[in-house]
């Protein structure tokens, strides 16, 4: 009978022993989990999502980062993330630790802003009137945005509040036509600010455009010699297409941008225009004629064989040339008049009406691009075998539909052939 106490003693003992081994080796599990950081307080950058430990760190192979509180980053905080790591030992044993983590939720990126220009000029008659002056100040900003918070509001009441951008413009004499040095300056959601410089001249603005409607003319006058007004006769002529709806009266060029969206007449289909120039705050536009996409090899034909005539749009169309000339040098605030009437200025030197007679006649891919572009891929530039030139500067081209005789030159301004019909007039 002793002798099966002491068995059972022992294998008690034993059982004990093991018990004690086992969670005395799951302690050394427990202690063995480890977590180094570089920093004390894990810095978080401020953004529009949420954060979460276990996306975020590289466990050895026998670690597992089981969970850990998620932290909201879309607001500026500070606490402990609590993370709850296992590690897989022998024999299918696990150690368990719970970890807290100090965090702080910042924000480093300030708000960014964008200039079109680093010097504009402000027309005299603008600057003198404070809210063309603003107006005029507020075109020179391409976009005011943070990061996370996207585009600011400019604050109207010149006060710089949290997710706000202002101007700022020094004390002047009036008598000193500067430059002056204009700031803007921006305060995101968090306060965080930033600031940029440009540089504004004033004087009088270097064209001024008249745009006839009855006989679809733009006339563009330039400054006389002493700089103080403008010529009596223009300095460029160019022939347009407008319409009923192109808006009358006095205008200042607003926004220009070198593609912009616009509807088809019928409002059926989504285009785009090339070298547009806003006309006051209406929809219309200086711009090219039409095109499927944006792409310059997209010309809509139908559309641009109307040049010179009488259009459903509000906007004034213009070829290629002719538009990109105003969108290159008639900066944001040149004044424009529309008006209807019987004059006339000479289109002599100005007037590409011969490109369509010709134009109408080329092959479709040919009819995909406007013959005025000076793009290098324009085939009308003489980089196409459809239109090599010849060695005669003139020649004779027959209409098949109507058997009539049409001369032809070459333009040597642009580099392509003219063909006039005998009846142009």
């Amino acid at each position: 009978m002793k002798t099966v106490y002491k068995v059972l003693i022992g294998i008690a003992a034993a059982a004990v022993a093991v018990i004690a081994l086992l969670f005395g080796y799951k302690m050394y599990l427990n202690s063995s989990i480890k977590m180094e950081m570089d920093t004390e307080t894990l810095s978080l950058e401020y953004n529009n999502g949420q954060f979460n430990f276990m996306d975020y760190v590289d466990a050895a192979d026998n670690i597992e980062i089981v969970s850990s509180t998620p932290v909201d980053t879309r607001t500026l905080n500070q606490g402990k993330i609590e993370v709850e790591v296992r590690k897989k030992g022998l024999l299918g044993f696990t150690g368990k630790k719970k970890f807290e983590i100090p965090f702080e939720v910042t924000d480093n990126q300030p708000p960014v802003i964008e200039l079109k220009q680093e010097t504009i000029t402000i027309d005299q008659d603008d600057y003198e009137d404070a809210a063309n002056k603003a107006k005029r100040l507020l075109e020179n900003i391409q976009t005011v945005s943070d990061p996370v918070d996207m585009d600011l509001t400019f604050a109207e009441s010149g006060e710089l509040t949290p997710g706000t951008y202002i101007i700022e413009m020094p004390e002047q004499d009036p008598e000193n036509k500067g430059p002056f040095t204009v700031k803007v300056r921006a305060m995101d959601r968090n306060s965080r600010e930033t600031e940029k410089e440009f540089q504004i001249k004033v004087e009088k603005l270097p064209y001024y455009i008249k745009v006839n409607r009855q006989t679809n003319r733009v006339m563009v006058y330039g400054l006389n010699s002493s700089g103080n007004d403008y010529k009596k006769k223009p300095d460029k002529c160019f022939i347009c297409s407008t319409g009923d709806e192109t808006p009358l009266g006095e205008f200042k060029i607003g926004y220009q941008k070198d593609w912009e969206a616009v509807l088809s007449s019928d409002g059926s289909e989504n285009q785009f225009a090339r070298y547009v120039s806003q006309i006051g705050d209406t929809a219309a536009l200086f711009q090219s004629f039409p095109y499927h996409a944006q792409d310059p090899s997209t010309l809509i034909a139908e559309e641009y064989v109307q040049l010179g005539s009488d259009v459903d749009d509000s906007s004034v169309r213009l070829c290629v040339r002719d538009s990109k000339w105003i969108y290159e040098n008639c900066e944001p605030g040149t004044h424009i008049e529309i008006y209807e009437g019987s004059d006339t200025e000479s289109l002599t030197d100005f007037d590409p009406r011969g490109n369509i007679y010709y134009y109408q006649y080329a092959s479709e891919d040919m009819q995909g691009w406007d013959p005025t572009d000076d793009h290098p891929n324009n085939p009308w530039n003489g980089n196409s075998d459809s239109d090599k030139e010849t060695d005669d500067d003139t020649s004779t081209y027959t209409d098949t539909d109507t058997n009539e005789e049409i001369d032809t030159e070459t333009d040597t301004e642009s580099g392509f052939e003219i063909r006039y019909p005998e009846n142009r007039g």
